[in-house]
C-alpha cells in the first residue's frame, strides 16, 4: 500500500497549508472496487481528508461517494469565453472604473480584501477546516498570485482607492483562467466586477489568447450572472466532496512544521 496509487495523489500545498494530510482523487471515473482501493491507500498513507470531484451525470457515483462517508461541500461550475481576434473589440471600460496592474504597494489592501470576500467556498463550507482557514487561504492565494511570474493581478480604482481585484493565472500557457475576483463591500452593484472581467478579457486578447476560463460556485449566483453577461458560457458542473478519515484538529506544533510552497491549490 505504500506504492503510489494511480487514481489518487497527495497534495503538498493543501497539506502544508492546513497542517493535515490532504489527497485528491485524480481519476475522472471511479468504480466501486477502484474507490475501495483508493480509500485503503489513503488509510495506509494516514490521509486526513480526501477530495473527490464527482460528475453530476452519474447517480451511481454520487450514491457511492455518500455511502462511503463523503460529504458534499460545493457545486463547482466552470465557464469559458471565446476571445476572437488579438485586439479588444468591446466598448471600453467607463472612466470611473479605472483598471490597472497591481503593485507591491497594493498588497496590504488586497490581502485584507481577500480575507473578507470569500465567504461561501468549499473550504468555508467544511467545518472541519475551522472558521479561520478559508480567509487565510485566500489571503495566501492572492499574495502568491501577486508574486508569481505566471499570474497577473489587476485592480480597479474608484475615488483613488482600490475597489476590487481580479487575478489571471496561466497567462503564459495555452488557456488562462480567472483565479480570484473580489469587490469591496459598498462597491457591489456599481459595475466594478464587470470592469474587472472585461479588463481581464482585454489583457488576454492582447497576449494572443483565444479563450478565458473561470471556476466558481453554483451558489454564487451574482458571479455566475456576471460571467454570463460578459460572454462566458457554462462548460461543466461537478460536485466537490470531502471525506475525513480523522477529525482531530491540528495542534500548534504541527502547524509550525508546515510552510506552503509556491504550488497552486486545487480549485
Amino acid at each position: 500500500m505504500k506504492t503510489p496509487n494511480p487514481d489518487c495523489r497527495l497534495l503538498p500545498w493543501d497539506s502544508a497549508f492546513f497542517a493535515k494530510r490532504i489527497a485528491r482523487i485524480t481519476a475522472d471515473v471511479v468504480g466501486q472496487g477502484q474507490m475501495d482501493e483508493i480509500l485503503a491507500w489513503c488509510r495506509s498513507q494516514k490521509v486526513d481528508c480526501l477530495y473527490y470531484l464527482c460528475p453530476t451525470d452519474d447517480p451511481g457515483a454520487i450514491r457511492m461517494a455518500e455511502d462511503r462517508g463523503f460529504r458534499l461541500v460545493d457545486i463547482r461550475v466552470e465557464l469559458s469565453a471565446l476571445l476572437p481576434g488579438s485586439q479588444p473589440t468591446r466598448q471600453r471600460t467607463p472612466a470611473e472604473h479605472l483598471v490597472r496592474p497591481s503593485t507591491a504597494e497594493d498588497m496590504e489592501t488586497l490581502t485584507a480584501l481577500a480575507g473578507q470576500a470569500f465567504r461561501n467556498t468549499r473550504f468555508s463550507n467544511d467545518p472541519e477546516f475551522g472558521p479561520e482557514a478559508a480567509p487565510r487561504l485566500y489571503q495566501r492565494w492572492i499574495k502568491q498570485d501577486c508574486e508569481s511570474q505566471t499570474a497577473t493581478v489587476l485592480v480597479s480604482i474608484a475615488d483613488d482607492r482600490i475597489s476590487g481585484f481580479i487575478s489571471l493565472e496561466g497567462a503564459s500557457g495555452d488557456t488562462p483562467s480567472i483565479g480570484l475576483i473580489a469587490v469591496k463591500d459598498g462597491m457591489r452593484g456599481r459595475g466594478v466586477g464587470r470592469a474587472l472581467v472585461e479588463a481581464s478579457k482585454d489583457h488576454c486578447q492582447r497576449h494572443g489568447h483565444s479563450e478565458l476560463r473561470v471556476v466558481t460556485q453554483v451558489s454564487n449566483t451574482a458571479a455566475v450572472r456576471l460571467y454570463e453577461e460578459t460572454g462566458f458560457r457554462l462548460s461543466s458542473v461537478r460536485l466537490w466532496y470531502h471525506k475525513w478519515f480523522s477529525l482531530r484538529p491540528a495542534d500548534a506544533e504541527s502547524e509550525a512544521r508546515y510552510e506552503p510552497t509556491g504550488a497552486v491549490l486545487v480549485k
